[in-house]
């Protein structure tokens, strides 16, 4: 197992370790006096030190080359645990909505169990995350990593003193669960049925469904597998409107192993 994978499998293992400080003690204690924002510090510090792992791991696999399928399956998985946890005790708080929680958790299901299906499909591979998938992730761990410390350190004994770190909470909760429904959405559109296989289009240059036209204003890309064709024009055909170019039935393969881009005119 390669160092990038091993920063993975220790940002999982980082999870129960978060539970077990953010466990001993809650908001609600500043009311009857129980609360030890020291937890709180400590809970913020193991949170950041696994979140700092997701970037370590990925920048560290690219310089290297050393992705692999593990590492594609691991590293979204080790975020959704880590935070998922976190939004729960926010929940448990006060300060993250239910909905929040049932946006959250749906886009990760529906994510995952695409993943999976793709994963088992013929010739299948793992999807990595995408640009999108990236952000929300990142505005997911800051927004956590805010609350937890910005607790911790504002606590002076009072409700009070707390309020303006809760309300700011609160408010990026909505707005990461704005985030976590659009990347859910983009996903799902960006990765459309096509003769029977999954077709896993560019992060940046998401098309129709394969069964519409696809319009490009200057070139368009997509991924695809070692095996599927020469790239000619036979592939595509005038649609039947201008500027447009529709998908015959051909058997693309999912996830791809190397990606071409066709200029405007030659697809």
């Amino acid at each position: 197992m390669n160092l990038p994978n091993k920063l993975t499998l220790t940002r999982i293992i980082l999870v129960p370790v978060f539970m077990i400080f953010v466990s001993l003690t809650g908001l609600d204690g500043i009311v009857d006096g129980t609360f030890n924002a020291a937890f709180y510090l400590l809970a913020g510090i193991v949170f950041a030190a696994a979140s700092f792992t997701d970037f370590l791991d990925g920048h560290l696999a690219r310089k290297w080359h050393m992705v692999t399928d593990f590492g594609k399956f691991a590293d979204p998985l080790a975020d959704k645990l880590l935070t998922t946890v976190a939004f729960i005790y926010m929940l448990r708080d006060g300060v993250c909505s239910p909905v929040v929680l049932c946006i959250i958790l749906a886009r990760e299901f529906a994510v995952s169990g695409l993943r999976m299906v793709a994963a088992g499909a013929k010739d299948g591979k793992v999807i990595a995350a995408n640009m999108w998938g990236k952000v929300k992730t990142v505005l997911q761990m800051l927004s956590i990593i805010f609350y937890f410390f910005g607790t911790a350190l504002s606590y002076r004994g009072t409700v009070e003193s707390v309020s303006i770190v809760v309300v700011i909470s609160i408010a990026l909760c909505w707005l990461v669960a704005a985030v976590t429904a659009i990347s859910g959405i983009k996903y799902l559109c960006c990765t459309s049925p096509c003769s029977g296989l999954l077709l896993v289009w560019d992060d940046f240059e998401c098309p129709p469904r394969c069964s519409g036209h696809i319009q490009r204003k200057n070139y368009f890309k997509f991924r695809v597998s070692e095996k599927s064709a020469d790239f000619s024009e036979t592939h595509f055909h005038e649609g039947s409107r201008e500027g447009e170019r529709q998908m015959p039935r051909y058997p693309f393969r999912l996830a791809a192993s190397r990606q071409a881009t066709f200029p405007k005119g030659t697809a």
